[in-house]
């Protein structure tokens, strides 16, 4: 028995979408005029409910791209759905369905109104949260003699400060959306991530990538967060890889594996946002010059009950004399090894992944305390971001966040040098921190690439490897600012990545964006030379690579007792809150 949720007067032409579960298998045939165009199996036990919608749009995503729209579309739900599956997976289906239909409705609005876009060439800049770098790139075009260019900003609902997410504000609905393309001629939308046609999923049950392919819109969407950070985003990418789009992702060392293996083929890599500037000379500083970090702490993320130990344990790979570069190529390799070497389903590839991700960068986050726990210098330093670092180092924090404008003209008085501790693979693709560094021309120092190409050797003198090497590079910052090896290096690094820069901005407002090849050929060079040594690497330490995975895979804990880590001050003030907030609960 059956329950529609849609059902029209029965035409010629109708669809339908059954969905059904037999032996804990979700079941689902959806059959054009009586031919079934579609049948898909699921176990969707131990998925979580995200998770298990994306499953699902990437199973339906060649429908709903390539088959709608038809006259018409029924949807029905058997009672075992409810039953057997529960309230969960009969909302997630029940959306489905809703999303097939309103969908096709759009589809057919488009048809009836003939909306075609061949003699469009308008472009539509729908940024989220007023990120810096498309809101410069409207800023910029916007003064050219050029085809229309328009601007709108969604505010995502997250607020940054607080960690918490809101209501979205700025949505576009779809038959706005499908206005503001005829009224302005708009051939392409750029945006940041893919909050919108999410939100636009969730509040208004349309896939939107459908009425864009349809019209003959184009879409460039710029990952600037890491799908990886959560195995349903990974799984998001499946379900919005159709050719009429375009996705740029700036960290092509953590992507590029699983892009693969889900077999993307839209995916295009990025640098990320710098001056165009071709020459970046670092001033010599004051010789009192204080220190200054602005950072976000990990402080609630560390008090989770399994991460400290997690992280500990992975702490036992590494040497002390190369900690901070020898963790994030642990990681690598640890990514890597599950891509190519885990025998396990690719979901199960996923999870893991993101279980690596989490413990690299919430182990970045506790470095950031074994750098302030172990300065050795009389230097002031200045220590800026969120609240939490308070709960730590006291001593050192400021009290507030530090805004760009403000940082910027700090480091202009050449007073202060610029301490980081951001992880990066290699530098042509940083975190976006170094990025703000080198383009500010502020002398800087921070934790070194995983891997280099001989061009960019010189940079290893301002990536500190131990304490030691950190408390000596400190002291002795403008020698190194007058090193040959490091000023070639840099003249070299500001070159290409203003070049590639460049070339990706200009490539945003074209049909069909183009892969900057210097950008990706110094990419591959370098995950050339990462591979080389992430073989030799396992095959020296398979048995503990395996171990530490399989302790993940079973959810087993680290005696962080045990850990050489373990009576530093930082870890003892972190056990001593997570104990103080259990005996407040």
């Amino acid at each position: 028995m059956t329950h529609p949720i849609y059902n029209n007067k029965p035409l010629d032409n109708i669809t339908t979408c059954r969905f059904s579960v037999e032996n804990d298998i979700l079941l689902v045939d959806i059959q054009n005029d009586n031919q079934s165009i579609l049948e898909y199996r699921l176990n969707f036990h131990d998925q979580k409910q995200e998770t298990l919608t994306y499953i699902l749009f990437c199973a339906t995503h060649n429908f709903l791209y390539n088959v709608l729209p038809v006259q018409d579309i029924t949807v029905a739900i058997d009672n075992s759905v409810l039953q057997c599956g529960g309230e969960y997976l009969n909302k997630i289906v029940t959306e489905l369905g809703s999303t097939f239909i309103n969908t096709n409705q759009y589809l057919q609005q488009i048809d009836r109104e003939c909306i075609d876009s061949s003699s469009f060439n308008g472009t539509f800049i729908y940024n989220v949260d007023d990120h810096k770098l498309l809101r410069d790139i409207f800023e910029r075009e916007q003064m050219k003699p050029r085809d229309e260019l328009i601007y709108k900003n969604l505010f995502s609902g997250f607020d940054v400060f607080r960690r918490e997410w809101r209501e979205p504000e700025g949505l576009i609905n779809p038959s706005h959306l499908i206005k503001l393309i005829t009224e302005h001629k708009i051939k392409r939308i750029i945006s940041i991530n893919t909050i919108y046609p999410e939100h636009a999923h969730s509040f208004f049950n349309v896939w939107i990538f459908s009425l864009l392919k349809r019209i003959g819109v184009s879409w460039i969407v710029i990952d600037w967060d890491i799908p990886a950070l959560t195995p349903t985003l990974g799984v998001s990418k499946a379900a919005f890889n159709c050719s009429s789009f375009t996705r740029y992702t700036i960290f092509p060392s953590i992507e590029r594996d699983w892009d693969q293996q889900i077999g993307l083929t839209n995916i295009k890599y990025m640098p990320t946002h710098y001056t165009e500037e071709q020459t970046i000379q670092l001033p010599k500083l004051d010789n009192n010059y204080k220190i200054l970090c602005a950072a976000t702490g990990y402080l609630q993320q560390l008090l989770h009950d399994s991460i400290l130990g997690r992280i500990l344990e992975a702490f036992e790979f590494v040497n002390d004399d190369n900690i901070f570069q020898e963790f994030q190529f642990w990681f690598h390799v640890m990514s890597y090894y599950v891509a190519h070497k885990y025998q396990g389903g690719l979901f199960q590839k996923l999870i893991l992944r993101t279980m690596l991700l989490n413990v690299h960068f919430k182990g970045i986050g506790l470095l950031k305390y074994e750098v302030l726990d172990q300065l050795n210098t009389k230097r002031q330093l200045l220590l800026f971001g969120s609240e939490n670092w308070a709960d730590i180092y006291p001593q050192y924090y400021q009290g507030r966040y530090l805004p760009l404008d403000e940082l910027k003209q700090m480091l202009a008085t050449k007073k202060y040098l610029y301490l980081l501790f951001n992880n990066k693979f290699s530098f042509p693709e940083p975190n976006e921190v170094v990025g703000t560094a080198v383009t500010f021309g502020a002398p800087f120092i921070d934790f070194p690439a995983t891997v280099y190409t001989p061009e960019l050797e010189g940079l290893k003198k301002i990536g500190y490897r131990s304490i030691a090497d950190l408390n000596n590079k400190i002291d002795n910052v403008n020698t190194i600012m007058e090193d040959s090896d490091f000023k070639n290096s840099l003249k070299y690094y500001a070159q290409f990545m203003g070049r590639s820069a460049f070339l990706f901005r200009e490539g945003l407002l074209t049909d069909n964006p183009k892969t900057n090849d210097e950008f990706e050929a110094i990419c591959l060079q370098h995950r050339n030379i990462f591979v080389q040594h992430a073989e030799e690497y396992i095959e020296q330490n398979i048995k503990r690579i395996q171990a530490y995975i399989e302790r993940l895979i079973r959810s087993e804990s680290f005696d962080i007792t045990q850990s050489r880590y373990y009576n530093r001050s930082y870890v003892q003030k972190i056990i001593e809150l997570k104990e103080r907030a259990k005996n407040v609960k």
